[in-house]
């Protein structure tokens, strides 16, 4: 299983350095034969600057993105949409 450890792993593929508010969702499954587990932390930025550094190179992109543009974004898992979306409303 694939485990991605919060800030430290912000840090380590974004550069950005954030502290963790909250947790706000997190699931676990397995899909294509591999055990997954998927945290998503609401975290406030407090340092570095934004840049790709991810020898896998899964990250394709890091930017902010807005109600519209999360509605229509692809997403791996179609049910973490609404989780974000959720999240956005309040």
């Amino acid at each position: 299983m694939y485990m991605w450890h919060g800030a430290a792993g912000v840090c380590v593929n974004t550069n950005n350095e954030v502290r963790v508010v909250r947790l706000l969702h997190e699931k676990r499954g397995c899909h294509a034969q591999i055990d997954f587990q998927i945290t998503y932390f609401e975290v406030e930025v407090v340092g570095g600057e934004a840049t790709i550094q991810d020898p896998d190179q899964l990250i394709h992109e890091i930017a902010w993105k807005s109600y519209g543009e999360i509605e229509e974004l692809l997403f791996c898992f179609e049910e973490d949409r609404q989780v974000l979306l959720d999240y956005m409303k309040g």
